[in-house]
């Protein structure tokens, strides 16, 4: 056992160290732009310094609320998941302490992407330079944040691990897990009926379909309990949609919105509009490159936010094509002059946005 474990580690220990990097970095950079003057927000305490400049503001501040508090509107609009993860922390240590488990999550999150990048067939001298590249993304430090990043993607690797496995049951739970923190997950049930049909198509039968349907009623479970949940103690389950709109979500449309939309703080505008364009330009070049449904998974994820009609929070909801990121990662690691400049681009990037970020500015 003590063996076991000792491998594990030595296996994942570049993934740690880069985690440990990662870490420390975004932990320091909130005390550096307050010497600095350039985080006037809020008052430097020891509170703030473990709180506050990660917690405080935008959904973070949503999800610590529900996890103090319970539901108000427009709330609904948030899952129950990550809140009632805090909640149950709480019982263990001070909630001021279970603000930071997205510190723990993170860790698992990178490690698992390690692992990950043998499902996408990257090569062993390319997964260190491509989880770099990936954790210095413009909107990564959102996973250190308290925000359901981090956790949704532990959980979509895992599910879909599992799913390519064969191991159906497991990316069922998995997606249960995943139906607590996003709506978004409801892709993952499409994903495993054709991953099922695809390896057991000349042996389906009667138990076969059965037992297919339900494990497509774990992988929904989740997302029917919050919506059982609201219609029974939050006056029906409408007032899930009646919240998306509220928050600009809610409807469909293809830039309509977006053309007249007035914003007097740019940088999120043309974030936007540059991660759009870089993720049209990745999908281009890996297709047929990876797994068909590991590539619906990272389309379905970009088709989203898009067809919002204002592309709100792309910057942050990118983070979701990450098999295509990585993969596409993996290919600049060959490349040692545009691997260098895409990072040096991709720091520089992801500085602005902590700076804007924690200066309460809205950045996905």
């Amino acid at each position: 056992m003590i063996l076991k474990i000792r491998n594990l580690f030595r296996e994942n220990l570049p993934a740690i160290k880069v985690w440990l990097i990662f870490t420390i970095i975004l932990t320091s950079l909130p005390f550096i732009l307050y010497v600095l003057g350039l985080s006037s927000n809020l008052p430097f305490t020891f509170r703030t310094y473990l709180f506050d400049f990660w917690g405080y503001f935008w959904d973070g501040s949503h999800y610590i609320y529900i996890s103090q508090y319970g539901y108000k509107f427009p709330l609904q609009a948030f899952f129950p998941g990550y809140p009632l993860l805090l909640k149950l922390l709480n019982y263990v240590i001070p909630l001021s302490a279970a603000y930071r488990v997205n510190y723990l999550i993170t860790f698992l999150m990178i490690v698992s992407l390690y692992k990950f990048m043998d499902l996408l067939e990257i090569k062993p001298v390319n997964k260190l330079k491509s989880l770099i590249l990936f954790l210095a993304y413009p909107t990564s430090f959102f996973f250190l944040a308290n925000y359901t990043e981090s956790l949704y993607i532990l959980l979509s690797i895992w599910a879909l691990i599992f799913l390519k496995r064969g191991d159906y049951l497991k990316a069922s739970i998995a997606n249960f897990f995943l139906g607590t923190i996003k709506i978004s997950s409801v892709i993952f049930p499409i994903l495993l009926t054709f991953g099922f049909i695809k390896q057991k198509y000349q042996s389906l039968n009667l138990r076969s379909w059965l037992y297919l349907a339900g494990l497509n009623l774990i992988s929904v479970l989740g997302i029917l309990g919050y919506f059982i949940y609201l219609q029974i103690y939050q006056k029906g389950y409408q007032i899930y949609f009646k919240a998306q709109a509220e928050w600009g979500r809610g409807h469909f449309s293809f830039f309509t919105d977006y053309i007249g939309l007035q914003e007097e703080f740019y940088f999120e505008r043309i974030s936007e509009i540059v991660i759009f364009l870089l993720l049209i330009y990745i999908f281009v070049k890996v297709y047929k490159k990876i797994d068909s449904e590991i590539y619906a998974f990272s389309l379905y994820h970009f088709l989203l936010p898009v067809l919002t009609g204002t592309l709100l929070s792309l910057n942050r909801l990118s983070l979701y094509c990450f098999p295509v990121l990585l993969f596409m990662f993996s290919k600049l690691a060959s490349n040692k002059v545009a691997y260098y400049l895409t990072l040096i681009i991709f720091i520089a990037w992801q500085l602005a946005g902590i700076y804007t970020f924690i200066n309460g500015n809205f950045v996905g």
